[in-house]
């Protein structure tokens, strides 16, 4: 057809065109269309088009009648509806309705508007295409895909999943959208492309998969409630300049790669759990980057990250498994005491364990630094279970000394290499199963050097210097050396 118009019939009754049953075929539309529902007597005016696809080119219109009863109505089984050029919702909006009754796809490209009816089962999906807008607010979506182009909200929405694909833009402006997505894909929370806009996100529901390789800039606060799961495949974005990551309720683990990327950090009366090879960076340019009241990251293998180059970082207080310092000529400075049951690695920037309170750190790992190491007067012990562990200082000078190292393990086994080793107060040797100082190193101590007579045995020094640098008289082992 070229055009199609659908008007209410003069007399009482239904007025229905239908596709045959269980015919798959493709009723186009090559202009606009148009339904009209009735407002002079009872009875619904219905395009149905069951298991056929519905293609229509220029603008689909739907009227709701003023009676009762005049409904306006496009329904669909399992067949595909196109609209190629917008969809509007017109008149007695509440008559004004688009129904589906299985796991329709509806394509779209332009406009809706007009806040109709929308009668959707699980497993609808909206997917949008080059330049679409959903004008109207609606609470019944089902799930939307943004396959292309830039969609844009110009109102709040709720849908049951959202998918944006790779290039595709999904734009909320100022409104909020409420996901109560329970599912992975479509089902869930996928951006692998972009979501912007200001309006806040809000996932809710209990079993819904956060997933994706694109960036959430939104500016609003990303809200979690209930229990959430981040895929083992994500590796996200999440947060704008000055948003937040708020989880109110229930706990998100995290299986893959997650950035808090806005100023307001993690945050929340919820909780956090980094599961095993997990990574979650903290890249905002706020100063508190993680204030969760539960943070769990003991998790094998998992990494917490302060990589934020664009301002000063805290660290709170708590056992990490790899804990990462990359923050290019910023400060990242201790909250509290912290363990880390991996490796501890700076990578660039400054790890500062605070001049007031001089927090101690508990490394069970390796321990590297690229960057800078400010100790003050702070403790770092060495307690591995496992031997093999490796310390890279990353020299002598300022920025890369210790004040007091301990070895506490009797599992442990360590080689300091590629870079010489300097503490400017103690060293204190108490319990290792291997300690090697690698050849043609040198490790010196400015303060006391003690190491328990029992553990002489573990340790090798061979083509290695020693360095006792006091100027002070003290007892090693069961000797006086000076």
């Amino acid at each position: 057809a070229g055009a199609l118009t659908i008007n209410a019939p003069t007399s009482t009754g239904n007025s229905l065109v239908t596709c045959a049953t269980s015919a798959t075929g493709i009723f186009t539309v090559t202009g606009a269309a148009s339904i009209t529902g009735n407002s002079t007597s009872t009875g619904a005016v219905t395009l149905g088009m069951l298991t056929c696809a519905l293609d229509v080119n220029g603008l689909m219109t739907i009227t709701g009648g003023t009676n009762a009863t005049g409904d306006a109505e496009i329904t669909a089984s399992t067949g595909t509806i196109n609209f190629n050029a917008g969809l509007t919702f017109a008149g007695t909006l509440g008559n004004s309705r688009l129904t589906t009754s299985g796991a329709n796809i509806i394509n779209l490209i332009g406009t809706v508007n007009g806040a109709g009816t929308l009668s959707l089962t699980a497993g609808t999906l909206l997917k949008t295409t080059g330049a679409s807008v959903i004008n109207a607010a609606f609470t019944t979506w089902k799930n939307i895909e943004v396959v292309s182009g830039t969609t844009t909200l110009g109102a709040a929405q709720t849908v049951t999943g959202l998918q944006v694909d790779n290039g595709a833009i999904f734009a909320s402006f100022t409104y909020l959208l409420t996901n109560t997505c329970a599912g992975t894909g479509v089902n869930g929370f996928t951006i692998n492309g972009t979501y912007s806009g200001s309006g806040g996100v809000t996932l809710d529901t209990a079993t819904c998969t956060i997933d994706g390789t694109g960036s959430v800039t939104n500016t609003g606060t990303f809200t979690l409630t209930n229990d959430k799961t981040v895929a083992a495949t994500a590796n996200l974005s999440v947060g704008g300049s000055a948003s937040d990551v708020t989880v109110t309720a229930g706990t998100t683990t995290n299986n893959g790669i997650f950035t808090v990327a806005g100023s307001g950090g993690l945050t929340g009366a919820g909780g956090w759990t980094n599961a095993a090879s997990s990574t979650l960076n903290t890249s905002g340019a706020g100063a508190t980057a993680i204030s969760i009241t539960t943070f769990t990251a003991t998790a094998n293998l998992n990494t917490v990250k302060y990589n934020s180059a664009a301002g000063a970082q805290t660290v709170p207080s708590t056992t990490y498994h790899h804990l990462e310092i990359d923050k290019t000529a910023q400060v990242a400075t201790l909250g509290g005491a912290i363990t880390t049951n991996g490796n501890l690695t700076i990578s660039s920037g400054t790890l500062d364990t605070d001049s007031i309170n001089s927090y101690p750190v508990n490394v069970a790992g390796n321990w590297s630094n690229l960057g800078t190491f400010t100790p003050n007067s702070s403790l770092v012990t060495f307690n591995a279970v496992a031997i093999g562990k490796t310390i890279n200082s990353g020299g002598t000078v300022a920025g890369k000394t210790f004040y007091d190292i301990t070895f506490n393990s009797g599992t442990g086994g360590w080689t300091i290499q590629t870079n010489n080793l300097k503490t400017t107060r103690n060293l204190t040797i108490t319990n290792v199963n291997d300690l090697t100082l690698e050849s043609g190193r040198t490790l010196e101590v400015d303060g006391t050097y003690s190491i328990a007579d029992i553990e002489t045995a573990a340790t090798t020094w061979t083509g290695s210097t020693l360095y006792l640098n006091s100027g002070t008289a003290y007892t090693v082992g069961a000797k006086t050396q000076s």
